[in-house]
């Protein structure tokens, strides 16, 4: 066990916050442990600020009390005690449990004015109802519970010996509590990411084999660098939309991205993600250049015509290597086949590239998600929306999903996307009422009954437990299965990557991040992500040459060339870079 100075946790609050505070101090001490909370000396002086300086610097465990008021507050002595605070951390030894930040109110994460430090830990949030004007019982409880595990002399300072250990969050459901679990910031980037988890949520990475995704593996100290060229590699490029109704390319979007989805679920093809393909749209560069770019073998363009209820695809299949047609295929159907065009381009394609499509492969690919075409309509129009955490958006994509299911009840997808984005308005703190939860667990159900075995069944079951409860280990263990059934998708790597993070698992976190890095080396998302992870990990070596690459892959952007700049002055001290820059 690390030695500390003293078993003490200190409070730290501002004044406006004195009740709840000495609500939670007098809670700990009524769990046995001494508590440095000073509630009659917030008067300034000399003596008064060395005694507290030397209290955050012998502390156990600092604990500061973040609500609406520290947001409004831009000054203030709490502030002084929270830089000493993560100062300190910049001392001890990576694992070290030292900053337990507890929420009040329904101040959220993604936008706390806090120390960085505090965005790398776990929040404990203590009031149940958001509404109400008391702190949680229970929740208090379980948090005073939560650190006198902590402090207990056989638990040691690694947060990692209390994986088993929970406390609740500000609706009574359980996160742990523990050091160094990614910043929330980082997140907002994989959305989940992350949306990834809201339909993408999110995710992750390392070249080990994924049979066991958890287990620690040797970290390599280089950034990923692109592969050798698969010759069962592809990249299907955005298709172009010839309708007469512009407003249609919802639909070819659509299909491109269900292309992609059934490829991913073929083990042996390498297929390059829908995010790095969609900067080639309308690109004017010869296809071989395409395919230098992007490390391929082989590249699919073509387009989607939709009039009434017919539908004409196209699809060329290309040797990139050479600029010789394999072949080239129409599909004029009724808009209600539009799946089985789907499924017969991914059989030609595995054909042309002597990919074995296995039997749960052939299975996943071959299904039809739903038999109303307005009811595909309104949940391709959901899936293109991007919306992050904003209110505006996710109400219009939850609109859309409403619509899917209301006219196709048995549309399962659409219920798992209808339920990730419930969770998404409980992760953003927009709306975590018990009603909206309800509703999330209701339209998940729904699809788990419908279609268990589907991964985007699985990936919603995985997402709505990341973003509507926090439950990373069952979000790892969704994107576990996802795995062994698309073990060259770069996004659920991601997600683990991101949701290991989360937990403070450095190593396997790096490890699957990345992997998703590596299968994907052309694009710059994935890539960044796993820098960001380094910088946070204070990886600085690998931080630095993955910045590098990042750079390479976005035409040397000023914005990169900053943070390489600041990357190389935190690592070794060196103004050069910065000043290189600002010429």
């Amino acid at each position: 066990m690390t030695e500390r100075a003293s078993a003490a946790v200190f409070v730290s609050y501002a004044r406006e916050d004195s009740d709840a505070a000495r609500r939670i101090a007098d809670a700990l001490r009524g769990h046995g442990l001494e508590v440095w909370f000073d509630q009659d000396e917030l008067r300034g002086g000399e003596a008064w600020d060395q005694k507290l300086r030397r209290q955050i610097k012998e502390c156990a465990l600092f604990v500061p009390v973040v609500s609406a008021n520290t947001q409004v507050r831009r000054e203030g002595y709490f502030r002084l005690e929270w830089k000493l605070a993560a100062e300190r951390t910049h001392l001890m030894a990576e694992g070290v449990p030292f900053i337990a930040p507890v929420v009040i109110d329904a101040t959220a994460e993604t936008n706390a004015m806090v120390p960085a430090e505090f965005m790398r830990v776990q929040w404990t949030r203590l009031r149940r109802v958001y509404g109400g004007q008391a702190l949680d019982d229970a929740l208090v409880g379980a948090f005073c519970e939560q650190v006198k595990r902590l402090l207990a002399p056989d638990v040691g300072a690694s947060l990692d010996d209390a994986r088993v250990s929970r406390t609740t969050d500000g609706r009574g459901r359980a996160t742990p509590l523990r050091k160094r679990a990614v910043p929330s910031w980082v997140w907002a980037a994989a959305a989940v990411c992350v949306a990834a988890i809201g339909g993408a949520f999110l995710l992750n990475r390392k070249p080990e084999p994924l049979a066991t995704p958890t287990k620690p593996v040797a970290e390599k100290q280089s950034a990923p660098a692109p592969a050798a060229l698969s010759a069962k590699s592809i990249a299907v490029l955005p298709l172009t939309n010839m309708s007469e109704e512009k407003d249609s390319a919802f639909f070819a979007d659509g299909v491109h991205e269900d292309i992609l989805t059934n490829l991913a679920l073929i083990p042996e093809l390498k297929v390059v993600s829908r995010t790095t393909v969609s900067q080639y749209r309308d690109t004017k560069k010869t296809l071989r250049q395409v395919g230098e770019e992007l490390g391929v073998a082989y590249i699919l363009e073509g387009s989607v015509r939709r009039s009434a209820n017919k539908v004409r695809v196209t699809g060329q299949l290309i040797n990139a290597r050479t600029d010789e047609h394999v072949w080239a295929k129409n599909y004029d159907r009724d808009l209600t086949d539009v799946f089985a065009i789907q499924a017969s381009l991914a059989d030609e394609i595995a054909t042309a590239l002597q990919a074995v499509i296995t039997p749960e492969a052939k299975k996943q690919i071959g299904r039809r998600p739903t038999e109303n075409t307005a009811a595909y309509d309104a949940f391709l129009k959901s899936r293109g929306i991007r919306a992050g955490g904003l209110r505006g958006t996710l109400t219009k994509a939850e609109e859309f999903l409403q619509t899917a299911v209301d006219l196709d009840p048995k549309f399962a997808a659409a219920w798992g996307q209808l339920a990730v984005t419930h969770g998404r308005f409980v992760f953003y703190s927009l709306d975590s009422t018990p009603e909206r939860l309800a509703r999330g667990e209701a339209a998940l159900a729904n699809a788990v009954r419908l279609v268990p075995d589907d991964p985007d069944v699985m990936r919603s079951v995985g997402i709505f437990a990341y973003y509507a409860h926090r439950d990373y280990a069952k979000a790892i263990a969704q994107f576990e299965k996802i795995a062994r059934l698309q073990p060259n998708d770069p996004t659920v790597f991601n997600a683990l990557g991101v949701i290991q993070r989360r937990q403070g698992r450095q190593a396997e976190s790096l490890a699957n991040l990345r992997k998703a890095a590596e299968l994907d080396p052309a694009g710059a998302s994935f890539l960044e992500t796993f820098v960001q992870s380094l910088r946070a990990f204070r990886r600085w070596d690998e931080a630095i040459a993955g910045q590098r690459r990042l750079i390479a892959l976005t035409s040397d952007s000023a914005p990169e060339r900053q943070i390489l700049a600041d990357y190389i002055f935190w690592a070794t001290g060196s103004r050069s870079e910065r000043d290189e820059f600002l010429r």
